[in-house]
């Protein structure tokens, strides 16, 4: 809906919805649980769904249809797979067969797209290399260090702080993504997606290591600088990899692109809040369960930043093609 210079100012403004919700989430729950009870984190949805859905009331969209041919088949195989292969992450018998099943009902999938004549996941956007390696830093970014903002509460609570102080913790990583989501939009016509995306990573990993120094005795202050640290590294990642999903996408792909993208990020989210997880249940005291975690967290930081180097050579390539065709 939007040209690229546009496009920076509004999804920074989606991010500041995102930053105002969840400063004050955090609260809400906090407060929900040690005064009226915990059920109201579930209960208070329903007047706020009722708001958003008035204030939906008033829109009104003007579109032209374009015929197209709907993917049922296809829709069906894909969302089976997905399901098949993201129960390896929940407690469940028969997880080896059920991933094997899911990968077999993907490959399926990708066979017959190839074939149809309106897929829902055209071939040609999973061809171009750039939008690869946005998704994959997008599924590694998530997988390496989101389900942090799971854990680090938990961590401040086995100190003995409060529900209320240990969620407040998280503000700093709201206040992080804000800080670089915003005028991330405008950095990617001054630097480009690829040392946006590095920097970003650069971050993550550097946000990584902050954690493993966590240790029993640290102040929710500190805990809450380092999820600030990973609140830039995310904000960053994530504005402009949404931005760059449509930018590179052509015109009837950019809704697939974006939503690929956020396919990507759910997908590594659910893997490594599950891998962290398990990291602490399997060990014997929690001190050892948050260390566990937390030195995943960093190796699964610097590997996203590993992966992330190549969109540098991109960008190499491109400047010298730039000055070759100058010349």
């Amino acid at each position: 809906m939007f040209t690229i210079e546009k496009r920076g100012q509004i999804q920074a403004l989606f991010n500041a919805m995102w930053g105002i919700a969840g400063l004050i989430a955090p609260f809400l729950g906090g407060l929900f649980l040690e005064t009226i009870g915990w059920r109201w984190i579930f209960w208070v949805n329903i007047p706020v769904c009722l708001i958003s859905l008035l204030s939906l009331m008033v829109y009104r969209e003007t579109y032209q249809p374009r015929p197209a041919r709907v993917d049922g088949i296809g829709a069906a195989l894909f969302a089976a797979g997905i399901v098949l292969v993201l129960l390896v992450t929940v407690e469940v018998p028969y997880r080896g067969p059920f991933a094997v099943a899911g990968l077999g009902l993907l490959a399926l999938f990708y066979l017959y797209e190839r074939r149809h004549p309106s897929p829902i996941i055209p071939m040609s956007l999973l061809k171009s290399r750039p939008i690869r390696w946005i998704s994959l830093n997008a599924f590694l970014t998530y997988a390496a260090l989101f389900g942090a903002s799971s854990f680090v509460p938990m961590f401040l609570q086995y100190q003995g702080y409060s529900v209320f102080v240990s969620g407040a913790v998280l503000l700093g990583m709201t206040a992080g993504w804000m800080l670089s989501s915003v005028p991330a939009g405008k950095w990617i016509l001054r630097f480009g997606y690829p040392r946006l995306i590095v920097a970003g990573s650069l971050i993550l990993a550097a946000g990584g290591v902050l954690l493993t120094l966590l240790r029993k005795g640290t102040s929710p202050i500190t805990v809450s600088a380092v999820m600030l640290v990973l609140g830039l590294a995310f904000g960053l990642i994530s504005t402009v990899g949404i931005i760059c999903s449509q930018m590179l996408a052509g015109p009837h792909e950019k809704g697939v692109s974006t939503s690929f993208q956020l396919l990507s990020r759910n997908i590594g989210t659910a893997i490594g809040v599950t891998v962290m997880g398990a990291l602490f249940n399997g060990a014997s005291a929690p001190d050892e369960g948050f260390s566990r975690l937390f030195g995943y967290g960093a190796a699964a930081g610097v590997m996203t930043l590993l992966f992330a180097l190549p969109l540098l050579r991109k960008t190499a390539q491109d400047n010298a093609a730039q000055a070759e065709a100058k010349r």
